[in-house]
């Protein structure tokens, strides 16, 4: 299999590294602008790796895919980007990964089912620590219990900066909750929470924003009542869109921060109220490009049309493969 990457920042970085270790994986192609630090990183990646053309607009990409010859392609790029590029990366035949977490992109990816299904092509949305991760450890909960009453995800922590503009967006811009059958209001940085996450965080300021989580779990578990999704404020400062495109992040200038997922499930086991809750914790870039080269390796047998990451893998088989690379997910004791 070869794969094409589009974005080589640092969520783009840390999945090219992952996926060259695939053995599914014959080639990995990043197709990103020729300069000296892209040059470097394909260098670093080993004989897998090559540049491809980078597409400096629309009309360019599907030459470069064409003359990279790739079957999948991973978009590691701005979330407003991603739309366009997903339907053009069908339109030329391949498949498409993309971990897009604005709640907005993410519906309008998997509003792309039609199309890729004509094309006989797989898009995989919501790829990425959150909403992929968490969506996962969710189902794995929901699967234990015999119903469910509850789910309630806080999430902390970002990749570069991109991600650190689109949280701070986030958490600034009003969203809608889950509840009993219904979508309703809830304004911006309401219903703040001290969560504890798994060490070395431990507590933090999280509350209500413009997160995808809501809607991929409605989506997966219907039929659940209440679904509850907080966010901490990135730790670090977003950066003006002028600012990024007068200097855009380098490759190898940043690793992301510390991100860590609490997911608690409550309902019902053996008639017993019951309530599991999982932790995980890593940078989110690392724990994103595992769930990605989760995603490559299981997306071979899947069928066309749009599909969420947490419904390309199951949750035990995803587990075991972040467990096999170094992402930590964690069970809370005594939890009542």
């Amino acid at each position: 299999m070869r794969v094409g990457v589009i974005g080589t920042g640092v969520v783009g970085r840390r999945v090219a590294r992952e996926l060259v270790d695939l053995a599914e994986v014959d080639a990995v192609v990043l197709l990103a602008a020729r300069s000296k630090a892209t040059l470097r990183l394909c260098d670093s990646l080993g004989t897998k790796a090559s540049l491809g053309a980078g597409a400096s607009g629309a009309t360019e990409l599907p030459e470069s895919l064409d003359a990279a010859d790739v079957d999948v392609v991973i978009l590691c790029t701005p979330d407003e980007t991603q739309l366009d590029a997903a339907r053009l990366v069908l339109s030329a035949g391949r498949n498409v990964v993309c971990t897009a977490d604005a709640t907005d992109t993410v519906q309008a990816l998997l509003g792309l089912d039609e199309f890729a299904r004509d094309v006989g092509r797989t898009v995989v949305v919501a790829a990425a620590m959150t909403p992929g991760w968490s969506a996962i450890l969710a189902r794995h909960a929901a699967d234990v219990l015999d119903h469910v009453d509850e789910v309630a995800v806080a999430i902390t922590g970002t990749a570069g900066a991109a991600c650190v503009n689109r949280r701070t967006q986030a958490i600034r811009t009003d969203t809608q909750e889950w509840r009993d059958g219904a979508w309703v209001e809830c304004a911006a940085r309401s219903g703040p929470e001290l969560v504890w996450f798994p060490d070395p965080l431990g507590a933090v300021d999280c509350a209500r924003g413009d997160l995808s989580e809501g809607v991929v779990l409605h989506r997966m578990m219907p039929e659940v009542p209440v679904i509850v999704v907080k966010a901490g404020r990135p730790t670090g400062r977003p950066r003006p869109r002028w600012l990024r495109r007068l200097r855009p992040e380098q490759p190898g200038t940043s690793s992301g921060e510390t991100g860590a997922l609490r997911v608690a499930v409550s309902g019902r086991s053996d008639g017993q109220p019951t309530t599991i809750v999982y932790g995980l914790l890593g940078t989110s870039a690392s724990s994103s490009a595992v769930l990605i080269a989760a995603c490559v390796v299981e997306m071979a047998d899947q069928a066309p049309g749009s599909v969420l990451s947490a419904e390309v893998i199951e949750p035990v088989r995803a587990l075991s493969f972040a467990r096999d690379r170094g992402v930590r997910c964690l069970v809370y004791d005594g939890i009542d």
